[in-house]
Order: C-alpha cells, then sequence, then structure tokens
C-alpha cells in the first residue's frame, strides 16, 4: 500500500513538471539567419553590400559577400 502511493505520488509529480516544461521549448528561438551566394552571369561577386532591414521596427544588419559570393547574416529580429 506504501509503495503504491509512492508511486502515484511520483507520478503525479512527473506529469506536472513535464506540463510545466513544454512551453519552454517554444522560447528558445529568439533571433534568425540568411544566407546565399551573389552571382552574375554564373560567377560569383565578392564584396557586395547585403543589408536586412525589418520595416516594423527600422532593425538593420549587413553583411558584404566574400570572394566566392557567399553570405551569412544571423542574429536577426524574428518577424513576417
Amino acid at each position: 500500500m506504501r509503495i503504491q502511493r509512492w508511486l502515484a505520488r511520483a507520478s503525479a509529480l512527473a506529469a506536472l513538471l513535464v506540463g510545466a516544461l513544454q512551453p519552454l521549448g517554444a522560447q528558445g528561438l529568439t533571433t534568425g539567419a540568411v544566407s546565399g551566394i551573389v552571382t552574375s552571369a554564373g560567377k560569383p561577386l565578392d564584396n557586395v553590400q547585403i543589408e536586412v532591414i525589418n520595416t516594423a521596427t527600422g532593425f538593420r544588419a549587413g553583411v558584404t559577400t566574400r570572394s566566392n559570393g557567399s553570405y551569412f547574416l544571423q542574429g536577426l529580429e524574428i518577424g513576417t
């Protein structure tokens, strides 16, 4: 009888903990990223300025392409 009561309490506590931790998973993503390659006539372009603007907030971020035309811009505000 004592073991059954302990198991019931332990199961209830485990269910509460799992339920309480569920919403935390969605709160980890707070920024986004953009990447790509800039080309012209199939050839990569280096030293091209890329700028991303969030028109709702005015947030701006920029990066310059590498010699192979690639860029990676991270730390962007998430929005629509």
